[in-house]
């Protein structure tokens, strides 16, 4: 699959390239695995842009780390105006799977008029990887649309409470999703997903904006 870079037109701020090269990813091949080589993967990654490029209500189900960055990618490409995100923390266990991760996330933020980007973690550290480091930079270059949170108790208990279980989830735009429960690793991932499911999409943006005023601010 070829990457492709789209550089910020402002050129008082730092290009894909640059951000790539500065966080230690200017050599892909040197970090991630050749998962493009495998077929299986390949028709995934077809299967998925599909979905999302019709717009799909599909619901479709999502497993590993490498499934999971790749919708996470596309749901990132698709997505114009906002992105939530809330996970346990920033250590790079989805999106060190897949390099394409990467540059989507930059391109969103640079790409489009006015996005936002808010991500929520429970736990704050693994201040050394990619994409730690990554939201470090793009927070940094562009203050008022990327911002990262320390989830409150009362932001956690209201998720629990609503959905039973602990989760963790993205949304794009209130309409793509990806929501994934939360079980003991042996266990593996379970997620369902949709590029275009209004109601479930807003809900989920409904619970993290509730009690996002109660979460610590990082940067």
């Amino acid at each position: 699959m070829k990457n492709e870079l789209i550089l910020d037109p402002d050129l008082s701020k730092k290009s894909a390239t640059q951000i790539l090269k500065e966080i230690g990813l200017a050599n892909p091949d040197k970090h991630f695995p050749k998962y493009d080589d495998s077929d299986d993967v390949k028709k995934y990654i077809e299967a998925v842009e599909n979905y999302a490029s019709r717009k799909s209500d599909f619901v479709f189900s999502n497993s590993s780390d490498i499934h999971a960055a790749i919708v996470m990618t596309t749901m990132l490409s698709h997505s114009k105006k906002d992105f939530i995100l809330y996970d346990e923390d920033l250590s790079n266990d989805v999106a060190g799977k897949y390099y394409n991760f990467y540059p989507a996330l930059i391109n969103f933020i640079q790409k489009n008029s006015s996005p936002s980007l808010h991500v929520v973690i429970d736990k704050n550290g693994h201040h050394d990887t990619p994409i730690y480091k990554l939201l470090k930079i793009l927070n940094s270059e562009y203050p008022e649309k990327v911002n990262i949170y320390l989830a409150s108790d009362d932001f956690k208990d209201t998720i629990v409470k609503r959905f039973k279980s602990r989760v963790s989830f993205a949304v794009g735009d209130s309409s793509s999703f990806r929501l994934e429960q939360i079980k003991d690793e042996k266990v593996g991932r379970k997620a369902i997903c949709s590029f275009k499911d209004h109601t479930v999409a807003s809900l989920l943006a409904a619970v993290f904006n509730l009690k996002l005023n109660t979460c610590k601010k990082l940067f």
